[in-house]
């Protein structure tokens, strides 16, 4: 729960543009430090913000589906299907390398 609260407040810090820019800047750079694949990176650049956000939530910091949802107050099948449209982009453009 004290989890959820801190990246509650990260969310609302991110609110604002400039700090949501330094969030976008940070989360690229963890990736591409972490991956060496081009095609991939390019492909995380293709995506919009709250895509962005939703897989940081959900694969680098490893929250539920739902503790995303709560965050967003929306339904877990809102961020279900975020997800699955953010995972659609990132295999086109792995498609399109082969």
């Amino acid at each position: 729960e004290k989890q959820i609260e801190s990246i509650r407040a990260q969310i609302d810090a991110i609110q604002d543009e400039k700090s949501f820019s330094h969030f976008e800047r940070i989360f690229e750079n963890d990736l591409e430090s972490l991956l060496s694949d081009d095609m991939l990176i390019m492909s995380i650049r293709r995506l919009n913000s709250k895509q962005k956000q939703v897989l940081y939530y959900r694969y680098v910091l490893d929250l539920t589906e739902k503790e995303i949802a709560n965050m967003y107050n929306v339904s877990q099948q809102a961020i279900s299907k975020t997800l699955l449209r953010s995972i659609n982009i990132l295999r086109e453009g792995r498609e399109c390398d082969d």
